[in-house]
């Protein structure tokens, strides 16, 4: 009798131990199951996330206008000054204050990668702000031939290569004049006479345009209070 019972609680036990196997093997992975072959993981969304083949979702960039103009400039105080209005592009009978006259060269020679040389395209006696020529500029295409983005005459005014739209601006706001040669072909549409600064308020303005034209070209981002 004890021996009928002995055998019947390790059969018990056997069938006990077949079951516990079964339910841990049906809870677990599935046996040869690995990382590779395991389901992708899904998203609060419910969708597969496997992004080797997911498609690129990044929005594409918003259309931007070929040039970004600064902040609106505020008219020049005065009247508009004269000019020939014709080539050679001059200011007539302006006179340079001297001290504003050398601020002006002393801070634009600061930009970076700009020397000082002889305009190539400009009247005698006109200092280009030269470009080095191991900067790889952002628009090659808006400078003169010369290699230069701008050019002071010796009485103070300056002819500056910038965007065409701010150039407009700069002629609205009696800052300056566009180039009487901006409608021909192969000329930069936004070359500008600007007026020689005759206060430090002004020499503000003319050295903010300036480094925006180097920004341009240069595709750089130097700030008016960098040159110090």
């Amino acid at each position: 009798m004890s021996k009928t019972i002995g055998l019947a609680c390790i059969a018990a036990l056997l069938l006990l131990s077949a079951c516990s196997g079964s339910a841990q093997t049906s809870q677990g992975a599935a046996p040869g199951a690995t990382a590779e072959s395991a389901p992708a993981a899904t998203s609060d969304a419910g969708i597969a996330a496997t992004p080797s083949t997911m498609p690129d979702t990044e929005p594409a960039p918003q259309d931007r206008s070929e040039f970004e103009v600064g902040l609106a400039l505020s008219q020049r105080p005065g009247d508009r000054e004269e000019t020939s209005g014709s080539v050679p592009h001059f200011q007539i009978d302006a006179e340079p204050v001297e001290t504003i006259n050398a601020e002006l060269q002393r801070r634009a020679f600061l930009l970076p990668g700009v020397g000082r040389a002889p305009s190539g395209v400009s009247l005698p006696g006109a200092i280009q702000l030269a470009l080095d020529p191991s900067l790889e500029l952002a628009r090659p295409d808006v400078i003169a031939s010369s290699g230069e983005f701008a050019h002071i005459h010796p009485d103070g005014s300056m002819h500056l290569w910038m965007s065409p739209d701010r150039a407009a601006e700069v002629e609205a706001q009696q800052w300056g004049e566009v180039h009487p040669w901006v409608d021909r072909d192969g000329f930069w549409d936004g070359v500008v006479l600007l007026f020689t600064p005759e206060t430090p308020e002004q020499l503000e303005v003319v050295l903010g345009l300036i480094v925006e034209a180097y920004n341009l070209v240069v595709g750089a981002e130097v700030a008016l209070v960098d040159l110090v």
